[in-house]
């Protein structure tokens, strides 16, 4: 409920401040690693609003995904069996944004909701695959660097950093992106 109420408040702060404000819509790609593991690379959609020459809001729609080996009962043969599997995820970033001319700084909280599975290994007889609850709240810090292209076209390199704190297991993600930022007028 408080969530709820964090996210109603920071919406309607963002549209009650106009003065020297910018809307950016963005496309980036993102290679990340989760628990130092495996790279994955995936994609982003973000809408960043500029309020002020330092200060903004930057709401982003990420794709996610984990592997891991998870261990089954079989009640036919009896046995417990190995598997692997990609938890799908679609992660959902909003973070205060503070730019500068040297480095921009974004932190916040992102919600990780899974959207589904696959099983990668067909010698498996795995057949169904929940987690419960189907959501992840954590929490991400961005550095980035602004690089003008072209008259509203931006490329944003960036470096994260996102632990996991409210899922059955604690994880984190850190990686490297690059997004193209273009300036609605």
């Amino acid at each position: 409920m408080k969530l709820r109420h964090i996210v109603f408040g920071i919406i309607l702060f963002s549209i009650n401040l106009t003065a020297q404000h910018k809307n950016f819509i963005g496309f980036g790609v993102v290679s990340e690693m989760n628990q130092g593991k495996m790279l994955h690379d995936n994609v982003s959609f973000s809408y960043e609003r500029q309020f002020h020459k330092f200060h903004g809001l930057l709401i982003e729609l990420n794709r996610r995904q984990i592997i891991r080996n998870t261990t089954f009962y079989n009640n036919i043969n009896l046995e417990y069996l190995t598997s692997r599997v990609r938890e799908k995820y679609l992660s959902i970033p909003v973070s205060y944004k503070f730019y500068s001319k040297i480095v921009n700084i974004s932190t916040g909280f992102n919600l990780d909701y899974f959207v589904g599975w696959e099983n990668l290994l067909n010698n498996s007889e795995l057949t169904s695959y929940n987690i419960n609850p189907r959501y992840s709240i954590g929490w991400n810090i961005k550095i980035s660097k602004t690089i003008p292209l072209y008259s509203q076209l931006y490329l944003e390199p960036e470096i994260f950093y996102n632990p996991i704190f409210l899922h059955q297991y604690a994880y984190y993600h850190y990686g490297i992106g690059a997004k193209l930022k273009y300036e609605l007028k």
